[in-house]
């Protein structure tokens, strides 16, 4: 096991996503082709217009897909999951959020996750992902609906198109080929795994390489990991790719660029259900009006205004920490006012 002292380190300002780049196309090649048979991997007697990277998707066994639990890669019902990245002409915001639903791809029944990525306000891409677990370990990659927008100066959408859409075991776009899933993370990554995460003919081609293991990484807010680092590429393109740095039991946290620009980092997750409800039961209040926390702290007498505006309007918050109190459910609780003003 690697030491603290030997570890690659990444230090960063910000950083990633889960399953797909931050721009289109969606992985980046590394201007190689890797020609090692992985285990778990097809031969060439599949067929020889497969490459030896693409995962056996026919030997593998799906006993309860939905539950994916890969400590790398877990999909939690109603988990929403935020990632923030900032370049000097814009901002962008992705928002992860796993859903309710599951839908049957190629036989297996997949977990859907929609995954929504803004741009300075605007919704540049929403598109729907399908997951599935093996019994091995292994988190497949099943396909995606995708709805990609463009807008005029006025921020009016001009156009939608789908571009990226693909579906395990289906031709969606007539090519006269089918499209096969790939792993999306592996069971047991080790350094040198090389595999298809997608396979769709002159379409969809990406892949991933195992960089290293045990990979300390920090973000902008000093929280700091120790990750798996994969390099996510593309064979239809050129280009270096990028990195992902998944954190065991978190995912995704971090994604840059192979030269180490435009990264995009995990900003925070909130899963809804009883386990997200603090307990209130187990508090204990011993001066409940003593509210000082460094984030929000409530002064009594303190009044505080907010100023705001669009183009036909201004508006102006005002709040005050009032000198009175009142009991609820047995703890005295401070009183603050909250004013909203428009123009008038």
């Amino acid at each position: 096991m690697s030491t603290e002292s030997n570890r690659p380190t990444a230090t960063l300002s910000r950083a990633a996503r889960p399953g797909k780049s931050t721009h289109r196309p969606e992985w980046r090649t590394a201007g190689y082709c890797a020609s090692l048979c992985l285990a778990g991997c097809s031969s060439g007697s599949s067929g020889s217009s497969l490459p030896n990277t693409l995962p056996n998707f026919d030997t593998a066994t799906f006993s309860n897909p939905p539950a994916v639990d890969n400590p790398y890669f877990t999909l939690i019902p109603g988990r929403v999951t935020t990632f923030f990245g900032e370049s000097p002409d814009s901002s962008e915001v992705i928002v992860i959020e796993v859903l309710e639903d599951t839908r049957e791809v190629s036989g297996v029944t997949v977990v859907v996750v929609q995954d929504r990525v803004f741009e300075d306000g605007l919704l540049l891409e929403d598109t729907h992902d399908w997951f599935a677990q093996d019994d091995a370990g292994n988190v497949w990659y099943m396909g995606e609906e995708v709805d990609n927008y463009e807008y005029d100066d006025e921020g009016n959408v001009t156009n939608v198109d789908h571009e990226g859409a693909w579906e395990a075991g289906q031709d969606v776009l007539g090519l006269g080929t089918t499209a096969r899933p790939g792993f999306l993370m592996k069971a047991t990554p080790a350094p040198g795994d090389v595999y298809n995460q997608e396979y769709y003919k002159g379409e969809a081609e990406d892949l991933g390489e195992v960089v290293a293991l045990n990979v300390d990484v920090t973000l902008s807010d000093g929280s700091m990991h120790t990750c798996l680092q994969i390099r996510d590429y593309s064979a239809l393109s050129s280009g270096a790719g990028e990195y992902k740095y998944f954190a065991s039991g978190i995912g995704l946290v971090l994604e840059e660029n192979v030269g180490g620009d435009d990264p995009v980092e995990l900003r925070g997750s909130f899963t809804p259900g009883e386990n997200a409800v603090p307990d209130f039961g187990a508090a204990i209040f011993s001066d409940p009006t003593q509210i000082d926390n460094p984030f929000l702290p409530f002064t009594e007498g303190v009044v505080h205004a907010y100023v705001g505006g669009a183009e036909d309007e201004i508006e102006t918050i005002v709040v005050e920490v009032l000198d009175t109190t009142r009991d609820v459910m047995g703890v005295t609780c401070a009183v603050v006012r909250d004013r909203v003003f428009g123009d008038d």
